[in-house]
């Protein structure tokens, strides 16, 4: 009976549980790190891990070099302002004020040097070299449009030929730290395009016009080298047969682009006019006008190609004729009119019959 009670008694004790003793570790994206390296100018959580002890917890953060503050939270930011080695202490308490501190050392490293072409400006069809230099780095990678891409070179130098605007990186490295440096470089590339347009690009002989280029596409200011030695973007001519006229634009950065106008004359081919030029007064003339053309204005405002006029003194008559391209052409004939013929026999006489005078 006795050894029942005793079992019973025993089986009856409450449950004890017995705490963990209270530990730490640093974690960095998941992984334990008691030292950790990092390149300059960056930044990463420490995550402060308590194990065991009793809860709640209270964390505190203490570092050196300024590069992270005294704080209270369990994830602090530790950004690397500075080259060097720091040392970073994290310290939990649990609720029975038991502490246990852990440490970690952190060095930054510096990036590599770096040194590049500056942005270029080309014309489109041209190709130019671009370099990179790094002295404390380990080597130099170029990358066009962005770091990473498939396109890229293992050389200080490169020679590319962008047929558009196009940015390149050039990346520096340190091999043992894994510490980077880019810079970009865009080369900007330049589509100079003209044309060449006339007012009017049919004119009659005699007759003058205006042509200008019309550039697109560069950069800066144009100047202008037309064939006739003209230097301005718009220019007066007055060609007497048919003539290509050509201008070379040339902007800032020195690309150029040409283009052409015809200006095609035509003749003027003047009238004729075939008619007697000498009448006596009171009487008229014929003025008939031949040409290339059907279309005829006279000086007496009429139209037709033959013409009746009836000057009372010596008289010019003129004749323009138009032909089929707008052409204009005119002649003169003058009419000259002779004065009436006076005769005289002498003066009256009176005489008897059968006498004579």
């Amino acid at each position: 009976m006795k050894k029942l009670l005793l079992f019973l008694s025993i089986c009856v004790l409450p449950f004890i549980s017995i705490a963990q003793p209270l530990s730490c570790n640093i974690k960095i994206g998941g992984t334990s790190f008691s030292n950790y390296d990092i390149c300059i100018g960056e930044d990463f959580v420490l995550n402060g891990t308590p194990t065991g002890g009793t809860l709640p917890y209270t964390h505190s953060w203490t570092g050196s070099g300024g590069q992270i503050s005294p704080t209270s939270t369990q994830n602090p930011t530790f950004s690397a302002a500075t080259v060097g080695t720091f040392s970073i202490s994290y310290t939990v308490t649990d609720a029975a004020l038991t502490t246990s501190t852990c440490n970690i050392t952190i060095t930054v490293n510096p990036l590599p040097n770096l040194f590049t072409s500056l942005n270029q400006r080309i014309c489109l069809g041209d190709c130019i070299n671009l370099s990179g230099v790094t002295t404390t780095g380990d080597g130099i990678i170029w990358y066009e449009g962005f770091v990473g891409s498939p396109t890229q070179w293992s050389t200080p130098t490169i020679n590319v030929c962008p047929t558009v605007t196009t940015e390149y990186y050039a990346l520096a490295y340190i091999s043992g730290t894994g510490c980077i440096r880019t810079r970009k470089v865009t080369v900007y590339v330049t589509d100079l395009q003209t044309t060449a347009t006339a007012v009017m690009d049919t004119i009659c002989n005699g007759d003058c016009t205006n042509i200008t280029a019309n550039p697109t596409g560069g950069f800066g200011l144009y100047s202008y080298n037309w064939s006739n030695a003209g230097t301005a973007q718009t220019i007066n001519v007055c060609p007497t047969i048919n003539t290509t006229y050509t201008v070379t634009v040339t902007d800032e950065t020195v690309c150029s682009a040409t283009a052409s106008v015809t200006i095609v004359v035509n003749p003027q081919l003047p009238p004729v006019i075939h008619s007697d030029t000498l009448v006596c007064f009171n009487t008229c003339a014929t003025l008939t006008a031949t040409g290339s053309s059907s279309n005829w204005l006279w000086s007496t405002t009429e139209t037709s190609a033959t013409v009746i006029v009836c000057p009372a003194a010596t008289t010019t008559y003129s004749v323009t004729m138009t032909d089929n391209n707008g052409c204009t052409g005119t002649d003169e004939a003058i009419v000259t009119v002779n004065p009436l013929l006076t005769a005289d026999a002498g003066a009256d006489n009176f005489i008897c019959y059968g006498n004579t005078t």
